[in-house]
């Protein structure tokens, strides 16, 4: 543990939800139940058109019983890159046509329920766009184990 921050591959989980893809997809289901949060963050290189973003729980990883979510998120939308906007709520957001695009979902654990734990990132819309999407969970509970794995 670092007194200056927050260190990631010690106190959280990555989880690679969707790698560096040109074209539509949607990412990996991951569980939350050994954490408090998820930081969820998609880039986007050279997008040809828009897509939505949305996110779902669900109870399986499947997922076969997935319903969408409301949540936090702040996106940068230009070419700078770093510099997000101020803070919006939905059951989507969406990703413009363009290129360096960046949007950080932020989802707490309290938004689940014990019988739908998993989340499902999707991304629909455009189909020559480069994106990625990692989630940084957090605020581990109930003892978790330091690598233990969040995807099926």
């Amino acid at each position: 543990m670092s007194s200056k921050g927050f260190v990631v591959a010690e106190e959280g989980h990555v989880v690679s939800v969707y790698p560096p893809a040109s074209g539509v997809g949607n990412g990996d289901v991951f569980s939350m139940r050994h954490y408090n949060h998820a930081s969820i963050i998609i880039t986007q290189g050279v997008a040809a058109s828009a897509t939505t973003i949305t996110v779902e729980r669900g109870d399986d990883f499947s997922p076969s019983n997935s319903t969408a979510i409301t949540f936090r998120y702040y996106q940068e939308a230009t070419s700078g890159g770093d510099t997000l906007g101020a803070r919006g709520s939905g059951t989507s957001l969406s990703m413009t046509s363009g290129s360096k695009q960046i949007a950080v979902i932020e989802i707490d654990a309290d938004q689940l329920t014990s019988s739908a734990s998993t989340l499902y990132v999707k991304n629909s819309g455009g189909t020559k766009n480069n994106y990625s999407c990692v989630a940084i969970l957090s605020g581990a509970r109930f003892g978790a184990p330091e690598s233990a794995t969040e995807i099926a």
